[in-house]
């Protein structure tokens, strides 16, 4: 088989019934956002990640989400979703584990190359995701980085497991991606960085959003909700 697979890993938008678990959606939103505004917009980010998704070529979606376990109720995700992606449970004590163990599994299923994106960019241009899976036509042991402005990583991408790159490092930190180049570098793996991207994390990315025709159903979201003086 020679067949590409992206990986988008995801949670579930939704606030659970136990209020001691609401709050779980876009975090370091709230505030401004609410915990209900921040599950809504996340919605809205995946409802424009999965539209850019629909003019991707020869490339499988696979979504693996979060949370995960007996009672989870993923039907406000499946709403969001292309009826023909997969969804898998994300196995894993952080991200990196959770990341490694979708590598293993897409590996597995045979597909030559993988790569992984996060869900935090609604408005990530296809030609980045097209681009990582050019590159890896060209050199199949490679490791593909999609740079963020936060100093994380937006995307990675492989044509067989290199599981060393995600050992060791401080995930959700300022030092993700140049830990991850240390480990790559330590294991002797040739690296190619795509452009740098942002994600929508804190309050001041919220104007990102704005009147972003590359994300216009988090733009419509951020409209709707623009009267409140909190946000502005």
């Amino acid at each position: 088989m020679n067949k590409n697979a992206l990986c988008v890993m995801v949670k579930i938008p939704c606030i659970p019934k136990d209020s001691s678990l609401a709050g779980t959606i876009k975090t370091r939103l709230v505030p401004p956002l609410t915990n209900a505004e921040a599950t809504g917009l996340y919605s809205a980010f995946l409802s424009d990640i999965f539209n850019t998704l629909a003019c991707l070529k020869n490339v499988d979606i696979h979504i693996f989400f979060t949370p995960s376990g007996d009672g989870v109720d993923t039907s406000t995700l499946t709403k969001l979703v292309p009826s023909n992606a997969v969804l898998t449970p994300q196995k894993g004590t952080d991200l990196g584990e959770r990341m490694k163990n979708a590598f293993s599994l897409l590996f597995s299923k045979r597909y030559a190359r993988v790569a992984v994106i996060g869900s935090d960019s609604p408005d990530i241009p296809l030609k980045f995701i097209e681009k990582a899976f050019e590159e890896l036509d060209l050199d199949q042991g490679s490791l593909i980085l999609g740079p963020a402005t936060d100093g994380g990583y937006y995307l990675i991408a492989m044509g067989r497991l290199h599981p060393a790159v995600f050992d060791g490092v401080k995930w959700s930190t300022p030092q993700v991606l140049s830990q991850t180049l240390e480990r790559a570098k330590s294991a002797e793996i040739k690296v190619h960085l795509l452009k740098q991207w942002y994600d929508i994390d804190i309050p001041e990315d919220l104007e990102k959003l704005r009147n972003n025709k590359a994300a216009p159903c988090s733009a419509i979201f951020m409209e709707k909700i623009s009267k409140n003086s909190k946000v502005d």
